[in-house]
């Protein structure tokens, strides 16, 4: 019984020694058979114990200190360091590696000028006469073999001959040929949304060549825009849809009135930048083209960067200066990169520098600032050539349009363009002023005569007529729906927008922003206002005068179209037209001469007024310019001697010697407009000769 007790004793005291280990054993419960439980219950307790221990040295050696775990968090961040170390020399490996391809670009691009300039001239004559029948070429051979002993056949490439400011040089028949060519570059932000302005359309046809860029035009939209450009020349690029919403992006328009070859109007995409310019990079070297303009809006930014101009050129440069400036004094990377490109192919930036622009004027206005992002620049050469360049101050975009003009010598047709003379303008409340006049006027006139014929009584109207002075501001309506508020927005928008340019005020530029935006608005507002109000004046037509008045007003046809016909050709035209080769013989016969007292006696002034009472009003005179209004008007002693005069034409048998000839306009009937048989002549005689 003590061996047991003692037993029992030892094997507490070590399952309590067991329990006190921080190693957690778990024991799962297993099934087994009745056998292989008295086994287990028959072992011996240290055959247990042992089993125990060797356990748990199994498990401490799979576990790990904290030693361990601060070697491996270590090593972590040793990885780390060196992955980001990594990182870092990958990327400056890769910005080598740009600025050594951007370098070989530039080598590349420097190597094709150098080869360029080396075509080009090397050898400037100044002073050089030449004869009449001598060409430049030919002078030039025989001055270098004469003169400076260079043996033949002489390596010229081509010869050019540069008109300075010689005075006693005699190109005075050259100068008289030279015109202003005016070329427009705009980007106007959407051409739908300038349809409400009447005076858009009219300030592009002043122009030569327009430019039209972000026109958001699509191709199924290109015929409805054509009708507004008469007269032109017109090649489009659509739009691009990248979305079933909203607008097409993009989209260009150029009209062409006069061929200009060399002329390359730009628009680099701010999205698309690189590209863009790669392509322009890649014309100037695949073309080698001379004498080039571009203009256009390039998204750079090129601040006060400036631009070394030979010597030759810059004396010939008479419109501008060598020093340019600018109000936007910010110059950016695409910037810097596209001065170095002009610098690579010769083109000279007009911005800042040129009449019209010395300033500098910025090309951008929006709520976020103001910059010079669209440019125009020329080759040396044709510095000599540009007369002005400007930026416009127009408020249809948020871009301002570029204007460039040249002096040119070309081929001029004139009056592409046919208006009829200004008409003297009747107002009643004039009538007694008028009268007055006319009596002191034809006392004055019968001092030296004791008659007055018709050439008198016509400049007795003349001096007599009242003038009508436009007071200053007074609009003139430029559309059907045009009324007073659009003025006065347009107005105060044009003068927020010069302050603005004048001043460079961020305060001055918002209100100029929110003052466009109210024009806009007023105008959008009086168009729909107008188109409103047209059923009601439809409903209220009392007869058919006034029916093809209101037809007439929305038709919104122009009298005159803009055609390329020469004055001579419709002469000429009107002349085979109206006077016929005779075929018959003449026949030579003078019947009876019979009087009829009823029909002989002298013309009464009771007559006259019976003819002007029938005549109506709003009629169009002859060249004289003065419409029946004026001779019902009058007073009557001037119809007293207006009745005389016609007395003695009738006596004489001889008209006037003051009988003017008529003015017969062209109107198109039919098919193509540039054809003068598809024409009709209208005759405006003088008013004193109709009765």
């Amino acid at each position: 019984m003590e061996n047991t007790n003692t037993t029992k004793a030892q094997i507490t005291e070590e399952s309590h020694q067991l329990r006190q280990t921080p190693t957690k054993v778990t024991a799962k419960r297993m099934r087994s058979s009745p056998g292989e439980q008295q086994t287990i219950n028959t072992m011996n307790i240290q055959d247990m114990k042992a089993m125990f221990a060797e356990l748990l040295d199994d498990k401490m050696k799979n576990l790990a200190t904290k030693t361990d775990i601060e070697d491996i968090k270590d090593k972590l961040v040793e990885n780390a360091n060196q992955i980001q170390s990594l990182k870092e020399e990958n990327a400056k490996l890769r910005e080598e590696m740009q600025q050594i391809k951007e370098s070989k670009e530039v080598d590349s691009r420097r190597i094709s000028h150098l080869e360029n300039q080396s075509k080009r001239k090397n050898i400037v004559i100044r002073g050089l006469a030449c004869d009449a029948n001598q060409r430049t070429f030919d002078r030039v051979t025989q001055l270098c073999n004469e003169v400076l002993n260079i043996p033949s056949p002489l390596p010229i490439a081509s010869g050019r001959a540069v008109c300075g400011g010689n005075e006693n040089s005699s190109t005075s028949n050259i100068v008289n040929n030279f015109r202003n060519f005016r070329i427009l570059s705009y980007n106007i932000n959407g051409l739908k949304n300038k349809m409400i302005f009447p005076d858009f359309f009219e300030f592009v046809k002043g122009h030569d060549i327009f430019c039209f860029l972000e026109t958001h035009i699509e191709e199924k939209d290109l015929e409805n825009y054509k009708k507004f450009f008469s007269g032109f020349e017109l090649h489009f690029k659509k739009a691009t849809r990248t979305s079933q919403f909203g607008r097409a992006s993009g989209g260009e328009m150029y009209g062409i009135k006069k061929e200009l070859r060399n002329a390359v109007p730009l628009y680099l995409n701010c999205n698309d930048w690189e590209n863009n310019f790669q392509q322009l990079a890649n014309h100037l070297v695949e073309e080698n083209v001379e004498n080039t303009i571009l203009i256009g809006d390039l998204n750079v930014r090129i601040g006060n960067i400036q631009q070394n101009i030979e010597e030759i050129f810059l004396n010939e440069f008479k419109s501008g200066v060598e020093c340019r400036q600018s109000k936007d004094v910010v110059a950016n990377s695409r910037g810097k990169k596209f001065i170095e490109l002009c610098c690579d192919y010769g083109q000279i930036v007009l911005n800042g520098r040129t009449a019209g622009d010395i300033e500098g004027n910025v090309t951008y206005i929006s709520s976020n600032g103001s910059a010079v992002n669209d440019l125009c620049t020329v080759s040396q050469e044709m510095l000599t050539y540009v007369e002005t360049f400007t930026v416009e101050e127009r408020e249809w975009s948020d871009h301002m349009p570029l204007v460039i003009s040249l002096k040119l010598q070309c081929e001029i047709q004139q009056n592409t363009e046919r208006k009829l003379l200004p008409t003297l303008k009747w107002k009643d409340a004039n009538r007694v002023q008028y009268s007055k006049k006319l009596k002191e006027n034809i006392r004055t006139k019968l001092q030296n005569k004791t008659h007055l014929d018709l050439s008198d009584l016509t400049d007795v109207i003349l001096k007599s007529t009242p003038k009508i002075r436009k007071c200053k501001g007074f609009y003139t309506k430029k559309s059907k729906w045009y009324n007073f508020r659009c003025f006065v927005a347009k107005k105060k928008a044009k003068h927020l927008l010069r302050k603005y340019r004048r001043t460079e005020s961020s305060a001055t530029r918002a209100n100029y922003l929110e003052a466009n935006k109210k024009y806009k608005d007023v105008c959008l507002k009086s168009k729909a206002e107008y188109y409103r109000n047209l059923e009601t004046r439809i409903n209220t037509i009392k007869n058919g005068k006034e029916w093809w008045k209101l037809v007439k007003e929305l038709r919104n046809r122009p009298l005159i179209n803009e055609v390329r016909i020469a004055p001579n050709e419709f002469k000429t035209h009107f002349e085979n037209l109206l006077n016929h080769t005779q075929t018959a013989k003449d026949v030579h016969y003078a019947p009876n001469f019979v009087e009829i007292d009823e029909l002989d006696k002298p013309i009464m002034v009771g007559e006259i007024l019976q003819v002007l009472k029938k005549a109506k009003d709003g009629k169009a005179p002859g060249l004289d310019r003065i419409p029946y209004e004026f001779y019902k008007n009058a007073n009557t002693e001037f119809l007293e001697q207006l009745a005389k005069a016609y007395n003695q034409m009738y006596d004489s048998g001889r008209a006037d010697s003051s009988s003017e000839p008529s003015i017969i306009f062209p109107i198109h009937k039919k098919g193509d407009s540039s054809v003068v048989t598809n024409y009709r002549g209208v005759a405006f005689m003088n008013t004193k000769e109709k009765y």
